[in-house]
């Protein structure tokens, strides 16, 4: 799991970081991530229409959860039908990165969960190199730039990332913006009387209660903060749903409002290590 994980951008500090951004912007940027746009609606769509006119579903099994993982699925080229597969993997990993450390037989799970995800994106490479196809996968194998080119680990590690990272925070975004909706039913009948209203509606509820709790530094340079001595080596947590309630950055900051207009939230991150996925969530 170490292996791939340390080809994660997320975990990169530059020049290493710089390099792998620098590649992988080429194939996902904003234009790609809007040509999803038909795929996302054929997807959601078909999910809406298993649901059919049943009176009470499960939120999270019926659409939010499968929704995000389907989306990157399609993005790189994986059928549908292996979504169980993919979610399971999913899940086992994420003990490893997200869960306490007591958490029972966590590293195991994480380590087989990582090593079939690996062999399973290893398989669909060499099935891309030997017949490309129109498909974000395709393009990151034959990527170049100057000579350089994303190694086989790289590219098993940039595939693991994109479905690992973006389809857990996104059905959890789904999930919350669902949940503070129903506890803001004046906001909710906004919406849906106003459709105009949806991407500014999208920002808010990022902001309102964000996928993620925190972000993981470790202090470089010591230095001080509001009276606190950092020392090099230490973890910091930064509490990006803290940030997104901060009073003195938002008025009334516990109160969902679809037409706010104070300065952006940082759900997705800030600086080097913004979110690459922003556009397509």
């Amino acid at each position: 799991i170490i292996r791939y994980l340390t080809h994660w951008m997320v975990f990169r500090d530059p020049p290493e970081h710089t390099r792998l951004r620098k590649l992988t912007s080429k194939v996902f940027h904003v234009q790609s991530m809007h040509a999803m746009r038909p795929q996302v609606e054929e997807l959601a769509a078909w999910l809406l229409g298993r649901i059919g006119e049943r009176e009470e579903i499960d939120f999270i099994a019926d659409f939010a959860g499968p929704l995000p993982g389907l989306v990157i699925m399609a993005m790189l080229g994986v059928p549908r039908e292996e979504l169980p597969l993919i979610k399971r993997l999913s899940d086992d990993m994420a003990l490893f990165i997200g869960s306490s450390r007591m958490s029972a037989e966590k590293y195991g799970l994480a380590q087989a969960a990582t090593h079939e995800m690996a062999d399973f994106f290893r398989a669909l490479i060499e099935k891309r190199r030997a017949a490309p196809q129109a498909d974000l996968l395709t393009q990151l194998v034959h990527l170049g730039e100057d000579g350089d080119r994303l190694s086989e680990d790289e590219l098993v590690a940039t595939c693991i990332l994109l479905l690992f990272a973006g389809h857990e925070t996104t059905t959890n975004h789904i999930a919350n913006a669902m949940l503070a909706l129903l506890r803001f039913p004046g906001e909710l009948a906004a919406l849906r009387a106003d459709a105009a209203l949806a991407p500014r509606a999208v920002e808010e509820l990022l902001r309102y209660d964000g996928p993620s709790g925190a972000q993981v530094r470790v202090v470089k340079v010591e230095q001080e903060l509001r009276g606190r001595t950092l020392k090099p080596g230490e973890r910091i947590f930064l509490m990006l749903n803290a940030a997104n309630r901060d009073p003195e950055a938002y008025e009334d900051p516990d109160r969902l409002d679809l037409r706010r207009k104070e300065v952006p939230h940082l759900t997705f991150g800030f600086g080097t290590h913004f979110c690459m996925g922003a556009p397509l969530a």
